[in-house]
């Protein structure tokens, strides 16, 4: 696939959730600073990442859909951070929300990359658990209440449908706390 049609894909899809045209990696060249960039040549497609005039990640794949999923992993993972920074609830680490936020934004566009991200987002949890004092996805819950979050619904409705998700698996793997990790090991 030709960089024009990739970026004609990937703008299509920003839109679809209202990505801001900064989070959109560049085509074809690249901004340095580590902002990540898009190349093609003979038919593969590489997601690039250049810092201080030295490439420190390359992915390359033939599939246009593998490299959808890398450009809006990055976009949606950084709309969810920017997000919960935003509408941050005390007592919440503060992934609870900015995973939600980036499953329900994935889900718009792809089920595929939603479930993928949660499996992703589960072995992050694994290697890294949530907040020493977070042993109760109940917690979580009643934070969440308290703070009006869910009443303001703030992030859509579409947040309301992956929060409940992200709560049963927090409550099925031990909250990522380190009691279940050691226990996976």
């Amino acid at each position: 696939m030709e960089l024009d049609a990739i970026r004609e894909r990937v703008t299509a899809l920003a839109a679809e959730i209202d990505a801001p045209p900064h989070a959109i990696p560049t085509f074809g060249f690249s901004r340095d600073l580590a902002w990540p960039h898009i190349e093609e040549a003979d038919g593969v497609m590489s997601w690039v990442v250049v810092e201080r005039g030295r490439e420190i990640q390359r992915r390359s794949t033939t599939d246009i859909t593998e490299l959808l999923y890398w450009v809006f992993q990055e976009i949606t993972g950084f709309m969810g951070t920017n997000w919960e920074a935003n509408n941050r609830v005390p007592l919440v680490d503060t992934r609870v929300l900015g995973f939600s936020r980036t499953l329900a934004l994935l889900n718009r566009l792809d089920g595929a990359w939603r479930d993928r991200e949660l499996s992703e987002f589960v072995a992050v949890l694994r290697d890294y658990p949530l907040r020493e004092d977070y042993d109760d996805p109940a917690a979580v819950t009643s934070a969440l209440v308290e703070s009006g979050l869910r009443a303001r619904r703030l992030p859509g409705p579409e947040l309301d449908e992956t929060m409940p998700q992200v709560l049963a698996l927090l409550a099925a793997t031990g909250g990522g706390s380190r009691e279940s990790r050691h226990q996976d090991r």
